[in-house]
């Protein structure tokens, strides 16, 4: 026989897969005869040759432990006649406070439970020779009973048994437990459906909370009294009616005071989450502030630094030196950015630019039918021609020759700033 283990709810996954590998253990799988040996000893105690003997072991697990199995499947599962199907399931006021505890209202959580534990019944009545329910906080809190169903089912001796077993994952507060207990008992349906389950259970806790049974101890002990004694005289029954009544009106005010008290739970809890919200947040910014402060203060330390480079520059000999070059190079920049019919016009206009004497000298410009003068200022300039008899290209580029470098026009850069200057007028020799 093989079992596989199913959790009715998620929450209680990974506490019964933990719990499954902890009874495969204790079973002894890791030795693949240990099964056989529980068998031999059984008969060396005195069983009949002929007696049944327990199954040897196999390969897969004593208990298999089925983290996503639906409704489906586990149908499907029974198609193996050597499987035996174990559901452990949360009871109802464990189901409510644990989905409470997690943010989800109550009424909500009971509906959850109702469909579940509807379905569960349902297959336990199909199936009841191949399927064991077992409440799972009750098997986890008293192992014992647990161990010695599965020595039964197998026949096998039963390894020792821890007196409990450490629930990891479902710790619901007393409140929730307490607010869950009561809604369940207000219903009459969830009542019976809680009894109809606790019936069909192998495994269960069956009790009630203690905070419920300590509501009315007076009415318990005088209960307890009439049914010892057999007295059922006017005095204890008045004092008997008189304690109901008490309790009465505890319940009633316990009642008003949860109703009161689980709205203010669930607001809580919505307003935990918003604060873990908001201290992620901040953290982020704190630690984003703190990368920007650290990011400006190296932007300050290299602006000293190159502030304090460029003052050793302007301190330099070879910059006081170069200034005179820096000086054509603005002038270049100027006049490029002057429109070229400023400068075509301010040539035209100079005396010192003699448009026959241009063409004469340079035959092919003529031929072209050109206007000399915008030849000369786009294109002879930079080529070294003369514009005239007295200016001379050649003579003032070699005098200036950062005015060549630059790619300016002479006779341009002369106009606008040699005359300013107080440049002579570089003489032409012959054609330039």
């Amino acid at each position: 026989m093989r079992f596989i283990a199913v959790a009715l709810q998620n929450y209680l996954r990974r506490d019964l897969a933990a719990f499954v590998a902890d009874v495969n253990q204790r079973f002894g799988l890791a030795d693949p005869g240990a099964r056989d040996n529980a068998g031999e000893g059984a008969q060396s105690a005195g069983e009949n040759p002929g007696s049944p003997r327990a199954e040897p072991a196999q390969a897969e697990p004593f208990i298999t432990f089925a983290p996503d199995s639906s409704w489906p499947d586990v149908e499907e599962l029974l198609s193996d006649n050597d499987i035996t199907i174990l559901f452990f399931y949360a009871a109802c006021r464990d189901h409510a406070s644990s989905r409470m505890s997690s943010g989800e209202a109550l009424q909500t959580a009971l509906r959850e439970w109702r469909d579940q534990t509807e379905k569960l019944l349902a297959f336990l009545r199909d199936h009841d020779n191949r399927s064991i329910a077992a409440e799972a906080l009750a098997v986890f809190e008293a192992p014992q009973a647990f161990y010695s169903l599965l020595s039964e089912a197998c026949r096998l001796d039963s390894p020792p048994a821890p007196e409990h077993f450490a629930v990891k994952e479902f710790k619901p507060s007393e409140i929730l437990l307490y607010m869950a207990q009561h809604a369940m008992e207000r219903d009459e349906d969830l009542a019976t459906l809680q009894n109809d389950l606790d019936r069909s259970s192998d495994l269960s806790r069956n009790g009630r909370p203690a905070i419920l049974s300590d509501l009315a101890p007076a009415v318990l002990e005088e209960r307890a009294l009439l049914v010892k004694n057999g007295q059922k005289s006017s005095a204890l029954e008045a004092a008997l009616a008189a304690a109901e009544e008490r309790n009465r009106k505890l319940v009633s005010q316990v009642e008003n005071v949860l109703d009161a008290t689980e709205g203010y739970c669930i607001k809580a809890m919505k307003l935990d989450v918003k604060l873990a919200k908001l201290e992620t947040s901040l953290a982020s910014a704190r630690s984003e502030n703190t990368h920007l402060k650290s990011q400006i203060k190296k932007t300050d330390a290299r602006a000293k630094a190159a502030a304090g480079q460029l003052s050793a520059v302007h301190r330099s000999l070879s910059w006081r030196i170069t200034k005179p070059i820096r000086g054509l190079k603005k002038a270049a920049r100027l006049i490029k950015k002057d429109n070229m019919r400023e400068q075509i016009e301010l040539v035209r206009a100079s005396s010192l630019f003699n448009s026959e004497w241009y063409l004469e000298q340079n035959p092919d410009i003529r031929s072209s039918n050109l206007d000399p003068v915008e030849h000369f200022v786009r294109y002879g300039g930079r080529e070294g021609r003369s514009p005239g008899p007295e200016f001379s290209t050649t003579v003032y580029f070699q005098t200036y020759p950062d005015v060549q470098e630059a790619g300016m026009n002479p006779l341009v850069h002369y106009l606008r700033f040699g005359t300013e200057e107080g440049l002579p007028t570089p003489q032409s020799q012959g054609a330039g």
